[in-house]
């Protein structure tokens, strides 16, 4: 029961966070222009800004993702967890169903869809925060606290997650609404606030721990 547990959660975790990406991704290919709404035909009767699969994109991955914290985090027995994350999981597997729909149907029927590297500095940083925005729902399962040597980030681990997740989703975002030159701006401006926020972070822990003593 524990493992399947572990797995159902770690799964539920990272399926939504899969789906967002791939979100990111397939629109950084994407004209500015694409369809956006289907008849009950299957046929294009609107076209719009790309931008608005955006919304679909953190509704995919957003609702599933509070099911999977309301099963993870509140305190139950065991097999309602084990229930719970099962329909928390079966709704992004449904989503994936219904992405690749989306996919395939706006790529056909978006003029001037390329599927070239010609911004190769915003695939390769959007690529790279797509990779670590999925491992920040995956590394506190495999990289639990006791694996950190410092007392503090022992303690307070999960910020570094959620400073990562912060910094690739940022990333994510800068890199599909920016250009080449700015997505180096955003890459490294965010790194340099993440590590900022990090050390006042620690500082003020210290020095509360210091005064408590």
């Amino acid at each position: 029961m524990q493992k399947t547990k572990k797995y159902l959660t770690i799964l539920a975790y990272t399926i939504p966070s899969l789906i967002f990406v791939c979100y990111i991704l397939f629109l950084c290919f994407m004209p500015k222009e694409v369809a956006v709404h289907f008849n009950l035909e299957g046929n294009v009767d609107r076209y719009g800004s790309k931008y608005e699969f955006l919304i679909t994109a953190f509704v995919f991955y957003l609702i599933p993702m509070v099911l999977t914290l309301i099963y993870d985090r509140v305190k139950m027995p065991d097999l309602y967890k084990v229930v719970g994350l099962s329909c928390a999981l079966a709704m992004p597997l449904a989503f994936i169903g219904v992405t690749i729909y989306f996919f395939v149907k706006v790529a056909i029927n978006s003029v001037g869809v390329i599927f070239l590297l010609e911004n190769r500095i915003s695939f390769i940083l959007t690529f790279v925060a797509a990779l670590i925005f999925i491992a920040t729902h995956i590394l506190p399962f495999v990289y639990g606290k006791q694996k950190f040597k410092k007392e503090i980030t022992q303690k307070y681990y999960y910020v570094i997650y959620i400073l990562m997740g912060v910094c690739s989703f940022g990333i994510l975002i800068g890199t599909l609404f920016l250009g080449n030159y700015y997505s180096f701006i955003v890459f490294f401006g965010l790194i340099a606030l993440a590590i900022a926020v990090w050390y006042i972070f620690a500082a003020v822990i210290k020095k509360i721990e210091n005064k408590s003593k």
